[in-house]
């Protein structure tokens, strides 16, 4: 159960993050996502770590928005 709370957690503030475009706090995220997931091995974890760090990563290129097909 407080595996369950964690994850969902770390969703709701990934989720505030990018609307503010948070970096810092990604980065933050993307630490604690990978530190669980490390210690965990679920496959769970690693999926949410990858998906923090990746949106950290897209987030911090400051015109990912003007890439083709981003609108879509």
């Amino acid at each position: 159960m407080q595996e369950k709370d964690n994850v969902l957690d770390i969703l709701e503030k990934t989720k505030e993050a990018v609307k503010r475009e948070d970096i810092p706090n990604l980065k933050d995220l993307s630490n604690r996502t990978i530190h669980t997931a490390t210690i965990s091995q679920d496959p769970d974890n690693i999926t949410l770590a990858v998906i923090v760090y990746s949106l950290g990563k897209i987030i911090e290129r400051k015109n990912y928005r003007e890439y083709k097909g981003w609108d879509e």
